[in-house]
């Protein structure tokens, strides 16, 4: 849902319109600097609250809210969860640009650079490509479909809470990790999802 979508629902159902909402967070922090709190840990959530319809308010465009019905780990409780992301790298770094001079920006998967001085708005000084030589053989594509179990393990979302799939891509990365040379990368469908399989490897 876009911001101004939303907005229009909030006005409609609250009657709260978007100018005060731009104002929400500053005018909490001026008010618990008026009344002298020292600690604001107590008021935290308050202040998501009050930073979220700020951002909300002021972002109209290169935004979207994403609102999911229920926490995947209690699919049965509605319990909504929003999320405010930004889906135009441009506005992301814009204060970056604005507060230096010169900006070098290096990556090993930034490809095609033609791309990226549009995506991020910018013009480029200076673009170099440089080839990368691998000394040996460090690639070998495979898929793995069952753990040493046997249990078929799979990062699709009907399977992702499994215990057995979460015990047995953890036993997987152990295993590859103790024969592999140099270190291995291991990628995750999301960060919610890479944090939530850590905790449970903890446990």
């Amino acid at each position: 849902e876009s911001p101004p979508s939303f907005l229009k629902d909030i006005f409609e159902k609250v009657c709260i319109e978007r100018k005060p909402l731009r104002f929400c967070a500053e005018r909490l922090r001026c008010l618990l600097h008026t009344l002298e709190i020292a600690d604001i840990s107590d008021f935290s959530p308050i202040t998501l609250i009050s930073n979220f319809a700020t951002l909300v308010s002021t972002y109209s465009k290169g935004f979207t809210i994403l609102i999911e019905p229920f926490d995947d780990r209690t699919p049965t409780i509605l319990n909504p969860i929003l999320h405010f992301s930004c889906m135009d790298a441009s506005i992301a770094i814009k204060p970056v640009f604005e507060r230096f001079q010169t900006v070098i920006i290096t990556s090993g998967t930034l490809s095609p650079l033609d791309m990226y001085p549009q995506i991020l708005d910018f013009r480029p000084v200076t673009m170099a490509t440089f080839t990368m030589t691998l000394a040996r053989t460090c690639l070998c594509p495979m898929i793995v479909g069952r753990g040493n179990d046997q249990v078929t393990i799979s990062s699709k979302f009907e399977t992702r809470e499994d215990i057995a799939v979460i015990r047995n891509y953890g036993n997987l990365l152990l295993e590859m990790s103790a024969v592999v040379p140099d270190g291995i990368v291991a990628f995750f469908t999301s960060y919610q999802y890479m944090e939530n399989i850590v905790a449970s490897w903890y446990e």
